[in-house]
């Protein structure tokens, strides 16, 4: 991330510490105002100089309600946290998402990419939708839907069960849009 200084910084959410590069250092970054919960398992991205965090867990409980779905960012330029209450439809809360700052009809966006869910295993809390955040509108745009849940066993092709049970792989054929995930690989594909 960069200060409004121009000086660029890698954050760390969890601590709230700050690495200075050209000076080899870590250090804990000033705050004021409203903090974020704890947060474990969460996505970050960086968007115009501001650390943006989304969902993750809460606590070790292993219920619904220990997963998140907010959104904070922090700023550089004031040292303090703003969390973003988007208006209308929002992705379910989930831990372990993939995040990346992106383009999107060429507003800077924070994409989010699959993750998990509570109550339940792997095999059945995998997700694999696609959301974009426009933080200057406050709004979600839903790019895939969740389809993990929807693809009948027929269809998974032809992997390695065992495979699949431990790593909750879903995937789909083009009838579906091609999409999958592999639970800790992050890819989106497109069926031939």
């Amino acid at each position: 991330m960069v200060a409004p200084t121009g000086e660029q910084y890698l954050g760390m959410f969890g601590g709230r510490h700050l690495a200075k590069g050209a000076e080899d250092r870590w250090f804990q970054a000033d705050s004021t105002g409203e903090k974020p919960p704890a947060h474990d398992h969460h996505g970050a991205a960086t968007l115009s100089g501001q650390l943006f965090v989304h969902g993750g867990w809460q606590s070790e409980n292993r219920k619904a309600e220990a997963v998140l779905a907010d959104i904070w960012s922090y700023s550089m330029e004031t040292r303090s946290w703003t969390q973003h209450i988007p208006a209308g439809k929002s992705p379910s809360a989930r831990f372990m998402p993939g995040v990346a700052a992106v383009r999107y009809h060429g507003v800077e966006t924070m994409a989010v990419f699959a993750g998990e869910t509570l109550p339940g295993s792997t095999k059945h809390t995998t997700l694999n939708d696609v959301w974009v955040f426009d933080p200057a509108e406050a709004s979600w745009t839903e790019l895939f839907p969740r389809t993990c849940d929807l693809i009948p066993t027929d269809l998974l092709g032809p992997y390695d069960r065992s495979l699949q049970d431990r790593w909750g792989h879903c995937s789909c054929d083009g009838d579906h849009a091609g999409r999958e995930v592999r639970h800790g690989i992050s890819q989106v594909s497109v069926c031939p």
